[in-house]
């Protein structure tokens, strides 16, 4: 079960990041979906945050006009020593997070801290 993040979180890191989604499909409970990943930051904090939202129909939506699923593929943690483009995997998202690295839109740095993997961010605004 992939991890839910909520719609007021969201709203938060949309808000504070105010960035262009890059947009790929992913197969989550047998069906083939379009999602847009958002990465910005987390609120109150310079850690990279990354999300997967759904879309609808593939159009332009506002933050309240996305789908169901939401997954979170990074944690907040101490991000010291992590590059801009950096951050922690959330190891409940694994599957999704190697989806995204098909996608071509993250990549696995070969670095981990306790927490979890390191991962770069291979799209930017």
């Amino acid at each position: 079960m992939e991890a839910q993040t909520s719609g007021a979180f969201i709203a938060r890191v949309i808000l504070k990041t105010m960035l262009v989604p890059y947009t790929f499909s992913i197969t989550h409970s047998g069906r083939e979906i379009t999602v847009a990943m958002i990465n910005g930051y987390y609120p109150d904090s310079d850690c990279r945050c990354v999300l997967l939202l759904e879309r609808y129909d593939g159009g332009v939506c506002s933050s309240v006009e996305w789908g169901n699923f939401s997954a979170e593929l990074s944690v907040k943690a101490e991000c010291s020593g992590l590059a801009f483009d950096e951050f922690i995997a959330n190891s409940e998202n694994n599957g999704l997070i190697e989806q995204a690295v098909l996608a071509r839109m993250i990549e696995h740095t070969g670095r981990s801290n306790p927490l979890g993997r390191i991962c770069r961010i291979l799209v930017h605004q």
